[in-house]
């Protein structure tokens, strides 16, 4: 691939199984930039041998947020070599502290990134928590597989090979506890990012084609 300068970087903000991935994804895909999902690269770190991925691990197991000194390295090096390979990337799952959100904006300012938009995707917690039960996703790929979408009710992902699983921790009360988890330590960066007039909010409770429809709608405005 040819090298490119990076100029925009979308930030989808929203609950765990809000449709995060499934929408970066689909804006991945639209426009040919990068995704990069916090999520994905804590869980393939935590697979390591390290005193960090142990670390991680436990701290993934638990629930809870990474702290922000393992998400900064993590962040800063994965889009240093994303930077002059992609045009674009979609943020899924960073920032989630005021901490991290320095970190984007150190990101915005080595790389002289002309364009930032901040996507806020709002559901309900029991339609969230009854869904997030059915979901499935990609061991390869890690792409997100809900019921009625196409490939769903087969064990193979449509798009790479992989084997589709459900994750561990998609049981109630583990999704109760990563929702009100995530509410808890965002509410900063959302205000932030709503009190600087950056925050665009979008009903996450639609249809995966109508929540694609009205970002796309909002990217062009």
């Amino acid at each position: 691939m040819n090298s490119v300068k990076l100029q925009k970087l979308i930030l989808l903000m929203g609950p765990p199984g809000s449709g995060k991935g499934t929408q970066s994804d689909l804006l991945a895909d639209k426009f040919n930039y990068a995704h990069f999902s916090m999520g994905n690269a804590l869980r393939d770190f935590a697979k390591g041998d390290t005193e960090m991925a142990h670390r991680i691990k436990q701290t993934i197991d638990a629930g809870i947020i990474v702290n922000d000194e393992d998400a900064r390295m993590i962040f800063l090096e994965e889009i240093g070599k994303l930077s002059n390979k992609f045009e674009g990337i979609i943020l899924d799952g960073f920032p989630r502290t005021l901490g991290q959100m320095a970190d984007v904006d150190e990101a915005i300012k080595r790389y002289e990134i002309k364009s930032y938009k901040v996507f806020f995707l709002g559901v309900d917690r029991e339609k969230l928590i009854d869904r997030l039960g059915k979901r499935k996703t990609c061991s390869v790929c890690k792409r997100i597989f809900l019921p009625g979408v196409f490939g769903y009710d087969t064990d193979t992902c449509s798009f790479c090979g992989g084997r589709l699983e459900i994750r561990d921790d998609d049981n109630a009360e583990g999704v109760a506890k990563r929702f009100d988890e995530y509410i808890k330590k965002t509410a900063d960066v959302k205000n932030a990012y709503e009190s600087k007039g950056m925050l665009i909010k979008i009903n996450g409770d639609q249809p995966i084609e109508k929540v694609h429809e009205d970002i796309i709608k909002s990217l062009k405005e």
